[in-house]
Formats: structure tokens, sequence, C-alpha cells
């Protein structure tokens, strides 16, 4: 109502405007029968003439010509109108029949229209005037404010306040509608009730009826009505339309209480407004196939402009959902080449994939150079090529480290590595020249895991046997497109240009190509009353810290929010992340539990969420996540490095005035361009039981968080902690997480246990909210604006940096802001090559 009120003053203001004239307003309830309901009900542009709000309810634009058949005066088309518009704006022109006088002459009433507000609030402002020889006689220019309250999507509420601006005459509308079918368009009631300022009790207009859609494309509807204050007899309406596509034609006879047909309207829309039965869906059915161009990186989120490069995992359930919805459709199209993407994204993407086919469509599928990340999805193509010329490559898993141990001692860097817990390895990179043993147990059982998703996919889905997948792995990592055919991952070779007849040869089918924002716009108007119920999907990427990463600051405030926010049916987080500053964790866990309290909190896990990221999980009412997760890593590290004979290699010199007898406990020479500080001496004896004590503590206060939070015992957390991370499955088995599913999974979830049907469409709040403009692409060295701000001197030749850090420099960032410190982290070499 906070709209309406804004708009009451201008209302209010207009009678300063008032004469002392005769005309009268228009009659309301006469005019309002062409649709056989009431404005607030109705869906479209003949209800917005009588209460302005309605344009702002409608979510495409409809342009509307009515008339009837009252021509016996002059034996020709007399009362007609044309009302067009949408997403807050209305024009209409309606030509009336009169009697003036002995004669019979034309008045036109004009009106034009704004609106606004949201679809459980919306206002509109409309102004009248007319024209024709007797509308000096009989109309005035006029403002009408109306108001439509859709709170719950069982109800309408609509008023309509009309001023007249020649002598303050005034007339006010109510409607009410209802949808006693659990919200749906198929059943509305309804009823309105209209007076002007002179009416009495018994002189007021009224009008009650119900109008049915059986399918989509049929309406009926009935009202029962009395038009005239001096006319107490009713009148009875019986509407019946027929939609078909973007068009529809109604009629509706109106006979008197003798059972009397007076007059019958008529009206023909183009728009879509309401929904109709897709007869080109039919017409074209199982002709197209969407052509995915996929060069890119699958991602979570990208700016609205600027960012072709980047495809979210949302943006790609949407349109294979309306792929499949779309009856003319037939099958989609990928183009692989150039497609990059976690593989545990594409474990998601293949799964929407595999939905996609269920429902009895198809995937076609071009690959060049096919990595394994690629090779997974071939998994899901009803058919797949290859360029002649291409290359299989990344046949294989590794996962590895690179030693700092060797080059700190030639540096004159001391390395003290507090490792307590038998996997946690995070700090070994530093401290040693070489992988432990307890590292390498851990690393290849992950990359057994994950071979064994892999094989399996490729041996139940293409039927590739497991001499095969070993034959082709040791082919030096790399096939040739020719080689690749006869193993069977694709069934011809060819290029994309060849597509069409590819796919002709291959299903005997014409194919025909469309593009992907043909699926982009629904074909018809929501109908649904008020806000679609919402469920937030939060991302805490990257490492865990309180202003980088995760953003724990911001993402924990959210929280809290989110969990006070009514109209938030359940949230969902999307965890992506190697750990870091335990501190960062726990507030977004925190958050977490206070969502938990009023909605269900689900957590979806992405490539990784391990350590803290894993700490980010365990507060959850439901976890997932994807064959190709490492999460766990239940487990606190922490390591010193110290100047050893840095000084006397370098030249650099650290001196010092301190009160404090660990005053001086991480300062040091701080390393030219890098600002690394490198702390001037090692701990003490003193110092070390410190830290251990500070490390313990901080690993069993995660162990019984994960066990209260787990509903396990502490035993049970003990023993698959230690640091250890796991793949997905590994984890299920442990119950560390609660099922294998993608964050599809996740939001479905979501919707159940909020108690949302799974027919009511679901809108997506997304945070942090994407932004407007992808500054990294607009000014990237390669770009047209980006070259030239460089040849300015205004960017350096390096490319900006991206949306986030790789994993690595997030760990070197954590390491060099909190050394020292008990930290949560996973090191980045756990997470095998995304080949």
């Amino acid at each position: 109502m906070r709209y309406t009120t804004k708009l009451l003053s201008l209302l209010f203001a207009t009678i300063a405007l008032a004469e002392s004239l005769p005309p009268k307003l228009l009659n309301y309830g006469e005019g309002i029968l062409n649709t056989a309901s009431t404005p607030g009900a109705y869906m479209g542009a003949l209800g917005s003439f009588w209460n302005p709000a309605g344009w702002a309810t409608m979510s495409r634009s409809e342009a509307v010509f009515t008339w009837d058949d009252r021509n016996s005066a002059r034996k020709r088309l007399d009362n007609w109108g044309i009302h067009a518009g949408g997403h807050g704006f209305g024009a209409s022109m309606r030509r009336s029949l009169v009697s003036h006088g002995d004669d019979f002459e034309y008045i036109d009433d004009y009106q034009l229209a704004m609106a606004g507000g949201s679809r459980a609030d919306s206002w509109g402002l409309s102004y009248g005037w007319s024209k024709g020889e007797p509308s000096g006689d009989m109309r005035q220019h006029y403002v009408t404010l109306g108001n439509i309250m859709r709170p719950y999507k069982y109800v309408s509420i609509g008023s309509a306040w009309t001023l007249g601006l020649r002598n303050g005459r005034a007339q006010g509308q109510v409607d009410l509608g209802l949808r006693p079918l659990g919200g749906s368009h198929r059943l509305t009631l309804f009823g309105d009730l209209a007076a002007n300022d002179k009416d009495s009790p018994r002189t007021m207009q009224w009008g009650f009826g119900a109008e049915v859609m059986p399918l989509n494309g049929i309406r009926i509807a009935g009202k029962v009505s009395k038009l005239y204050p001096d006319a107490p007899a009713p009148w009875f309406s019986l509407g019946v339309g027929f939609s078909v596509d973007a068009s529809s034609f109604h009629l509706t006879p109106h006979y008197d209480n003798d059972d009397e047909r007076r007059y019958t309207s008529y009206a023909v829309r183009i728009g879509g407004v309401e929904p109709g039965f897709k007869a080109q869906q039919y017409i074209d059915r199982d002709k197209n196939i969407v052509a995915l161009g996929m060069k890119g990186v699958l991602t979570y989120q990208k700016s609205r402009y600027l960012d072709s490069g980047r495809h979210t995992l949302l943006e790609m359930y949407e349109l294979i959902d309306k792929a499949q919805a779309d009856r003319s459709v037939r099958g989609v199209a990928l183009n692989l080449s150039g497609f990059e993407a976690p593989r545990a994204l594409a474990w998601e993407l293949t799964e929407k994939l595999r939905a996609f086919r269920a429902s009895g469509k198809q995937v076609y599928m071009y690959v060049d150079r096919p990595n394994m990340t690629q090779t997974y999805l071939l998994t899901q193509a009803d058919f797949a090529w290859m360029d002649p010329l291409g290359m299989m490559d990344g046949i294989g898993w590794l996962t590895g480290h690179t030693y700092y141990k060797g080059m700190f001692e030639k540096l004159g860097i001391g390395v003290e590595e507090w490792r307590y817990f038998t996997y946690k390895s995070a700090f070994e990179s530093l401290a040693r020249k070489d992988m432990s043993e307890k590292d390498r147990e851990q690393r290849m059982a992950l990359l057994e895991d994950f071979h064994r998703e892999w094989s399996r996919a490729l041996t139940d889905e293409l039927g590739i046997g497991a001499d095969s997948i070993q034959m082709a792995m040791d082919s030096l990592g790399f096939i040739t497109a020719h080689e690749a055919e006869r193993f069977g991952f694709v069934d011809t070779l060819g290029r994309w240009d060849d597509a069409s007849e590819i796919i002709e040869q291959a299903t005997g089918k014409s194919a025909h190509f469309v593009e992907r924002n043909k699926l982009g716009e629904d074909d018809q108007s929501d109908p649904y009353w008020g806000e679609h119920p919402r469920v937030a999907v939060v991302y805490a990427l990257g490492a865990c810290d309180l202003d980088t990463g995760i953003r724990a600051r911001y993402t924990s405030r959210l929280l809290k929010k989110l969990a006070e926010d009514k109209d938030i049916k359940a949230v969902v987080l999307r965890v992506d992340s190697p750990g870091g500053d335990g501190l960062a964790s726990d507030w977004v866990a925190d958050g977490m539990r206070e969502v938990s309290k009023e909605k269900p909190m689900i957590v979806s896990q992405g490539r990784v969420a391990a350590s803290g990221g894993y700490w980010l999980s365990a507060p959850a009412d439901y976890v997932y996540t994807t064959p190709f997760t490492v999460t766990g890593s239940i487990g606190v590290i922490a390591g010193w490095l110290w100047n050893d004979g840095l000084t006397e290699k370098t030249g650099l010199t650290f001196d010092k005035a301190q009160i404090g007898k660990h005053a001086d406990l991480g300062a040091g020479v701080e390393l030219p361009l890098i600002g690394l500080e490198v702390p001037n001496r090692p701990i003490t004896d003193e110092e070390r039981v410190r830290v251990e004590k500070m490390i313990v503590g901080h690993y069993d206060d995660f162990v019984g968080r994960v066990a209260e939070d787990r509903s396990m015992k502490r035993e049970e957390v003990e023993a698959i902690a230690q640091g250890r991370v796991w793949s997905g499955p590994a984890a299920l088995d442990r119950k560390l997480v609660d099922e294998i599913g993608g964050m599809e999974d996740a939001i479905e979830h979501a919707r159940k246990t909020a108690g949302i049907s799974k027919h009511e469409k679901l809108r997506i709040e997304e945070y942090p909210r994407a932004g407007l403009i992808n500054f990294d692409r607009l000014f990237a060295p390669s770009s047209p604006l980006g070259m030239l701000a460089f040849k300015l001197g205004m960017i350096p030749v390096e490319p900006l940096a991206s949306e986030s850090k790789p994993y690595g420099l997030e760990v070197l960032d954590t390491y060099a802001k909190h050394l020292g410190q008990p930290l949560l982290l996973l090191p980045p070499e756990d997470l095998p090559d995304e080949k």
C-alpha cells in the first residue's frame, strides 16, 4: 500500500481544479460488463481501463479490440474500443453511440495510465478525457487512482477511486477475487461493488460470479450484475473465450431479468496475457534443435553485461528446462569447443542432461580437443562427433605438490610445521621436500574414487570396457580423433559446421536449429497471484576469510537477515571453499544456525568443501555433495617461517624497539615487491607449548561441532577426522554428508521441506547479487577498450584479476595473513588436475 499512499496526495491535490459543471463520470457497472469479471480478478487490458493498477500486473503487453452489436441506430459498428499496454503503461480509446437530444451522437473516451509496484501490491494512476459534440454535456475529465493487493495466491483485492476535475464528483469501486483450488487460476470467484458520492446503499452497483479455465485456452465466466442505480433487477452475462498462442477471441452475451439477450460484447486480444493453447508448439512438434555454443567457463555467477564468456549453472538449468517443456524442441546440440568446467559442476550439468534425455528428448555434442571433463559430458550424448584433426588429451589422473623447503634453505628461511593430526598436510609443501606417506594415501584414495566414477560412466553410458579405458589411458595421454572413434568415445568425425548433415544422417530427420534466445522468454503471461515463493541461494566461494573469499562479515549478516525474512522460505548455501580462517568459518556457521531455527537450511557442495569449507557444511539441515567433490579434512594446521640466514644472503636487516616479552613474535624483514614479512626469529619452547595447546583445542572444538551438527558420536567423528580428505561418495559412507546430488537437488529439497508445491513456480534469489558489468572483461588486454586503455597508460598489460584468485594463491595469501595461527585449510594440491 506504500505506493498508493504516495499517490493519494496527487489525487487530492486535483480537487482544487474542480468546477461546478453537471457532467457525469463513466458508468462502471455497464463498462466492466465486457469482461464478465472484475478489474482485480481479470487478466488484461480491459480490466485495467477501470483499475489502472492492472497495467502493472501484466508481465506481457497486450492490444485488445472490443465491440458489441448495439448498432441498430446506424446499422454499423458504433460501439467499439482499443486498449493497449503492459509493463506499467496503458492507453485506451472507446467510442460510444449515445442519445443526444433528438438524435444519436458519438462520444470518444480516452485514457492514459501508468502503474508500478510489485506482484503483491501494485498501484496505478490514469487520466481520462472525452471528445465529441455531446461530451461537454455528458462527460468530464477525471483521474483514477487504483490499487490491487494480492498478499496470497488465493486472494486479490482491488480498489479504485475516480475524481472528476470539473465538479469534484467522485466514485469508488472495490472488488474481491478468490481462488479456492490451492490458488490455481482454474477457478476464480469474484465480486465487486461501485458507488458514487450521491449513491445510497439501494442505488449502488454490484456484481458477483465465477470464472473457470478447465484448460489453458478455454475461459468461461458468468456474472450477475446490477448495472444502473435505478434498475433493481440484475442482468446476467456469460463470457466464453478461446486463446491460441498469443491471440484470443471472446464473446459475452448479456441478458436482462426476463432472459432476453440485450446485446453481445466481443473482444480480440493479441499478446498472450492469459494462458492459451500453444498450437505453434504442436505445429512445429519435434522440429527444432537448440544450438548451444558453450565456449567459455561454467561457473556460479556472471555480470549482466559484457560477460558472454561465462555460463552459470542456474542459467543452464533454466535453459534446459525450457527446452524440455517446449514441444517444438526435440533436442539440444552442444558445441563444446573451448568449454571449461570444474569437474563437480560438469557432473551437475551431466545429471541435468540425463533428466532431459529421460523426458524423451535428445542431446547431441561436438568436441574438438576434449579433456577428461568433456569426455565425461559425452556420456550423455545420444550422438557425438569430433573434429577430424582434434585430439583427446588429459587421459589420466594426477595430483602433486611443488615443495619449497629446498628453496627456503637456499634463501635462509627456516620452516617449522606444527602438524598434530595425521592427514592434515596443508603446510607440508613448505616444510618438506617430498610427499608424506599419509598424504600420498589420501590423495590416491581421492584419485581412485574419481576414476571409478569416470570409468563407470564410460562403461555404463558409452559401453566402453575397462580394458579399452586402460588402453586409452596408457596411450601417452593423447588420442587422435580416429582413435577416439574406434574406442567409442564419439560416433563419427566432422566439424561443427557439418552439424545439420551429421544429425540428419544419424537420425534420419532434418535438423532445424534455433538459438538459445528463442527460449529466453515465456510466450504467455503468468496467471499466478502475488509473489512467487522464494528460495535464497547464497554463494560461499573461495578461502574462508572475513573480507575476501567467502566474505564472512557480509555472508553471516546476510544469513541472519534471511532468517528473519518471511518472504524467503528456505536457504541453500553453495559451498566451494578449501577453508582458511576458522573465525570466518564460524561466523558463517552461526548465521546458518539462525536460518535453521526458522526455515530449511540446505548446503550444496561444489568442487571443494573441506576443512573450513566443511565447517560451513556441518550446521546445515541437509548436505548434498557430488562424486567429484573434495570434502572433510576435519583438522587444524599451522606453521612458522623465520629468518634463518635470509639477512646474510640478501642484505635485508631488521631492528626493533619493544615492550613485552613476546611483542616481537612475527616481526621481521619484509621482502620487497611481494610484501611478505618474514619473522626474525623462531618461536621459543614456551611459545611452542602454547601453540600446541591452541591447535589441539581448536581441533577438539571442530570435532565437537561436527558431532553435534551431524548428530554423531564424538568418537565417530574422530575416526574419520585427523585432517583426512574424502571424495563425495566416501563422505556419504561416513555420514559427513546426506546425499549425492547437485544444486538443483538442493533447491528441490528446500522447496519440499518448505512446503512449496512442485507445481508452483519458484523464484530463486541469488546472493551476493550479480554485478552489472564485468569490468575485467571490459578492460581485458585483448578487448578494443583494453588495448586503448593500455595505449593511454591507464592499465598495465597484464589482465585484471578475475572474480576470484586460484586456490593456490588464496592459500598462500592465507598463510601470509595468519602465520602461526591455527588454520582450517586444505592445500590446493589436494585438488586433482581439472583436465
